[in-house]
């Protein structure tokens, strides 16, 4: 079945990006509720991402490196201090770029 840019991108690349910023910050002594707010989702979930039981393609696509390139440098915006929707955003924007960079590998 096709999926779409789109439901690659919620399905995968985002939650990629965001499973390593929660590695990093971690590293970086930040708590989990500080990530979960930061990446506007759930402590929950970023108690997923640092369990690293990913599923499917998601296991696969963590570890690639354009997706760590953009995680870290999402990490030093958070760590600058930059504004939490600029995050957000940056991280939609990233996985945009992952899929413009390489359209069919995680499709």
């Amino acid at each position: 079945m096709l999926t779409t840019p789109c439901e690659t991108a919620s399905k995968y690349i985002i939650p990629a990006i965001r499973a390593n910023i929660a590695k990093t910050l971690t590293k970086n002594r930040y708590t989990q509720k500080s990530i979960a707010k930061i990446l506007g989702i759930t402590q929950p979930a970023v108690s997923k991402y640092l369990s690293e039981k990913y599923e499917g393609k998601l296991k696969y696509i963590v570890n690639d490196k354009n997706i760590k390139k953009y995680a870290d440098q999402i990490v030093e915006m958070i760590i600058s201090g930059q504004p939490e929707e600029n995050i957000r955003l940056s991280i939609l924007g990233s996985s945009a770029k992952v899929l413009r960079e390489n359209p069919n590998a995680f499709m």
